[in-house]
């Protein structure tokens, strides 16, 4: 299953380990998949940090990073 295919505030979690060029274009899918509080992981944002600068723009005041560099974005509770 896609992220387009997900119906709307279906999962809980999502990792997202894809090509990291293209997840500026996943996260309105992203947000519209997850259930409130649902928690999104982003892999790789510190070994291809360039290559995920602008996702990580796009989210910043929603996420931190964990030393091995998957990135955790809060989901907030109301849209």
């Amino acid at each position: 299953m896609t992220l387009r295919e997900a119906s709307d505030a279906t999962w809980d979690m999502i990792f997202l380990d894809a090509e990291r060029p293209a997840y500026t274009s996943y996260w309105p899918d992203l947000v519209r998949v997850l259930k409130p509080g649902g928690l999104p992981v982003v892999d790789n944002v510190i070994s291809h940090a360039e290559e995920v600068r602008e996702f990580r723009e796009l989210i910043r005041p929603r996420s931190s990073s964990t030393g091995a560099g998957a990135l955790l974005v809060v989901r907030e509770l109301d849209r």
